[in-house]
């Protein structure tokens, strides 16, 4: 397994996880939520995607920041999964709490770039814009993860979301994980004294089951 990091002319770091013994089957660019942890939060989950084929891309990014833009991050990740001889069409955009709204904004507004999207642990996402059926013609496709054990975030969150996509045409599920928390489903773990989550050493059983659910969707 390689992580290299780089950064870009915008001033953003990116990780790169790739597979050096296998050829890739796939690619996904993975978001972070807007705790103080950034990529790094995400790096354990990117190494167990990269060890099934799945080269990930992780991107530093500032919700809150204006002046800061994920299209260098976007077209940073095309010319990587090029690199890889990726079909552009298995392109997945992945994004945890915060994240996971904004990875979902972007698949709604940007269908000839993304039409597969997993949202992990997420916020609430407002679709009173999209007509009733109004996804049915964009072959959309989204995963919905959530931990039963999350207290930042319930996963009546998720079931309520995968609902609304339903009903505005998009083929939607979502997976709650056993024993999940907020940060094990995305293979962190939660350090209350500093307020930030770090990658797990080792992979839990949810954190597996979790793994396992997005790689299904990723390479279904």
């Amino acid at each position: 397994m390689l992580v290299e990091s780089v950064v870009l002319s915008s001033g953003q770091t990116i990780d790169v996880i790739s597979n050096t013994d296998r050829p890739h089957r796939a690619g996904v660019i993975l978001l972070h939520g807007s705790g103080t942890s950034e990529r790094l939060s995400l790096r354990a989950l990117g190494v167990a995607l990269a060890d099934q084929r799945i080269a990930a891309v992780i991107p530093d990014w500032y919700p809150s920041a204006k002046e800061d833009s994920l299209d260098p991050v976007l077209d940073f990740a095309d010319e990587v999964f090029g690199h890889f001889q990726l079909d552009p069409r298995l392109t997945t955009i992945l994004g945890y709490s915060a994240g996971g709204r904004v990875a979902l904004s972007l698949t709604l507004d940007e269908p000839s770039r993304f039409s597969r999207c997993v949202a992990i642990a997420s916020s609430s996402f407002d679709l009173s814009a999209v007509e009733p059926a109004g996804l049915e013609d964009r072959d959309l496709r989204v995963l919905l993860v959530h931990g039963d054990s999350d207290v930042v975030r319930p996963a009546s969150v998720s079931e309520s979301l995968c609902d609304q996509l339903r009903s505005c045409g998009a083929a939607s599920q979502v997976v709650v994980i056993e024993n999940g928390t907020h940060s094990n489903v995305v293979c962190a773990t939660f350090e209350p004294s500093l307020q930030l989550s770090n990658p797990a050493a080792e992979l839990t059983l949810p954190m597996h089951q979790s793994v396992a659910a997005i790689t299904k969707f990723v390479l279904g």
